[in-house]
């Protein structure tokens, strides 16, 4: 006796309906062609033929394990694998805002003082978190799969010109951050080995270390190991310098070379807002983390508590060693410890934040590269192009000296940074819906243009604040520059 074809039960056709549904998601991605769709139990029990194939196909669907769908996946060319929990993001978001420059946050204080800086350090902070969350709602207005990233926005909303001017931001922000990573892990190894050319060696290692890991700036979910390793180290470095500074106040007082207001009324309260700017520029990762992270309607809130926390700690730990060490410092607070085996570990872990810091700063403006010349990372022009990044910087710290750490700090922090944290997130949240409600318009021309300012209403609260962002930005632009140029 023949065996009849079994009845599919009852809970079989939905749970092909859902492995369908993930299927047609993957194909869309890969460019495949669609999967037939799945007959129910009416074609089953009739034994048809063609209905048999499509249930063999998609018991084949049901029967494919995780590590086979993702073998299959083809991601283009700036494309980031969507394999990022939230606790994961929140590590990159962190460290994208703790890097180095939390180190150097005692030295920007004199040009304000102890109060005026503070208020100046909660106003900007404010901002920044303002701007974050104006950025993703940005891209989350737009609601399209091919714009995802930071540069895809601006070119969506404005057209080339502003994308343009986020790729050349965005570069001199991010390499000039991996610059200042190298000078500063060159001049810390140097106090831990001196020796005739140390510090060209030192700086060496620094791009052969970094160099492979830059390889992978699609793989967020792989970077996490060192925004976590990273994280550790920077932690720990942290909390021993905020204890050494609470031992040299309780020991020494107030330093004698602290001001109230700063010492270069108003001229230098826009060099403190350049440099807190240096310091929060952590806008570039917010939408490749968005666009990685699995659980994206997490996303706003985590970014939010976590800069949140970052300012609150930045405000507390660039007071305390202002009020320690006033304007004696001239470089990082590690370069305040003592040279004994607790300063010894200090130095070590913060040489090591470096070195797994630089490539998830690295990641951002890599991406708008890949997509702008159209390669893969690992392929021989990826890797060609980051070979050629990591030499220019290896280069560049060769051949500056250390001191020049707080000059490219400043002016990362005037220009680019500005650019990309307060005016770009700014225009985008003015213009947004007037560019989702007419996608085909020109946005090469300056009737489209004047539409960001004239677009009714005019005067919303998010449109005040925006204007607001841009005023404060052009200000710490023109006199942020002028005063680190007064200082040469």
């Amino acid at each position: 006796m023949s065996r009849l074809p079994s009845t599919a039960s009852d809970n079989e056709p939905a749970h092909l309906t859902q492995m369908e549904d993930e299927r047609y998601r993957k194909t869309l991605i890969e460019g495949f062609m669609s999967v037939p769709e799945v007959e129910g139990d009416e074609g089953a029990s009739n034994g048809d033929p063609s209905c048999q194939q499509k249930d063999q196909k998609a018991q084949e669907y049901v029967e494919m394990d995780d590590d086979d769908d993702m073998t299959v996946v083809r991601l283009a060319a700036g494309e980031l694998k969507e394999n990022t929990n939230i606790y994961k993001s929140a590590f990159h978001v962190f460290k994208a805002n703790v890097g180095t420059g939390v180190f150097l946050l005692p030295t920007f204080y004199p040009d304000a003082g102890y109060v005026v800086s503070v208020i100046l350090g909660v106003l900007i902070g404010a901002a920044v978190v303002d701007c974050t969350r104006l950025l993703m709602d940005v891209k989350i207005k737009i609601n399209r799969s091919d714009v995802t990233t930071y540069s895809q926005v601006c070119r969506y909303v404005c057209g080339a010109g502003l994308g343009w001017f986020l790729f050349v931001a965005m570069c001199l922000a991010q390499f000039g951050f991996c610059l200042m990573y190298t000078q500063l892990f060159g001049d810390t190894m140097v106090e831990l080995a001196n020796f005739k050319g140390s510090k060209y060696l030192w700086v060496s290692v620094v791009f052969f270390l970094c160099f492979p890991m830059t390889c992978f700036s699609d793989n967020l979910s792989l970077l996490a190991i060192a925004s976590i390793i990273a994280t550790v180290s920077v932690f720990y470095s942290l909390i021993c310098c905020f204890v050494m500074s609470l031992v040299q106040l309780s020991q020494d007082g107030v330093h004698p070379g602290c001001d109230v207001a700063g010492n270069r009324i108003p001229v230098g309260w826009f060099n403190n807002l350049a440099n807190n700017m240096m310091v929060l520029e952590g806008i570039a990762i917010i939408l490749p983390v968005h666009a990685a992270c699995t659980q994206k309607r997490l996303v706003p809130k985590m970014a939010t508590l976590v800069i949140t926390g970052v300012i609150a700690w930045y405000i507390l730990f660039g007071l305390t060693g202002y009020l320690a060490y006033g304007n004696s410092m001239t470089t990082s607070l590690v370069a305040k410890m003592a040279h004994s085996p607790w300063g010894t570990s200090v130095r070590v872990f913060f040489a090591l934040n470096l070195v797994f810091t630089y490539p998830v700063q690295f990641m951002s403006a890599m991406q708008l590269i890949d997509q702008t010349v159209r390669c893969k990372p690992r392929s021989w022009m990826g890797i060609g192009l980051r070979l050629l990044i990591n030499l220019v910087i290896w280069a560049l710290a060769m051949g500056m000296p250390t001191s020049a750490v707080n000059t490219v700090v400043a002016f990362v922090g005037a220009l680019p940074s500005v650019c990309m944290v307060m005016i770009i997130p700014s225009i985008l949240a003015m213009h947004v819906k007037y560019a989702v409600e007419h996608p085909d318009a020109d946005r090469n021309t300056l009737q489209y243009w004047k539409k960001i300012f004239v677009t009714a209403p005019c005067f919303t609260f998010k449109r005040i604040r925006c204007y607001v962002y841009l005023v404060v930005a052009v200000l710490i632009m023109v006199i942020g520059t002028y005063s680190i140029a007064e200082t040469l």
